[in-house]
Order: C-alpha cells, then sequence, then structure tokens
C-alpha cells in the first residue's frame, strides 16, 4: 500500500488523483514471480515532485525515484513550434 510520496525529500502523504503511479511487477532475480504475491510493486510521487522527479529501474537496486532530465534549448523550441503551429 503506498501511504506517501517515494521522494525521501517529501513528506506528501497519498492522495491517488494528483502525481504519478508507478506499477513494476515483482520478480525474483532469475525473473520467476514471486510465491504467495499479487505481483506488483505500487510507487507514487506526489504532484509537486512528479514535475522534477521520475521512476527508473536499476538492475540490482530496484526502483529509484531521480531527477528528471533538464530539456535542452532545441526541444523546447520544437516543442513551442509544435504547440503554436498547428491547424
Amino acid at each position: 500500500m503506498v501511504e506517501k510520496c517515494a521522494n525521501r525529500d517529501c513528506s506528501e502523504t497519498f492522495d491517488y488523483r494528483q502525481g504519478r503511479l508507478y506499477c513494476r511487477p515483482v520478480q525474483l532475480p532469475d525473473g520467476s514471480p514471486l510465491v504467495n504475491s499479487h505481483g506488483v510493486e505500487h510507487y507514487w510521487l506526489c504532484g509537486s515532485c512528479s514535475k522534477s522527479h521520475t521512476f527508473e529501474h536499476r538492475a540490482g537496486f530496484g526502483v529509484v525515484v531521480t531527477p528528471r532530465p533538464k530539456p535542452s534549448i532545441g526541444s523546447q523550441l520544437c516543442s513551442e513550434i509544435r504547440v503554436s503551429g498547428g491547424a
């Protein structure tokens, strides 16, 4: 059960109406499912943290919260052109 934001620096309590919920199948290192388990792990980032952080699966560590990459100037210009240049 998710109780709070997965970001260690945040204490926001779980609210399904905002943020980002991440579900991941649980497996043993050999790839087989766990016994006596529903087989899914849940992680949640609150609305504020989900703007600056994301989830990443790292071998040997599991799911970790990492900062979102900052968009480059070129990608910001392209997205602005696409948004304003339609129709």
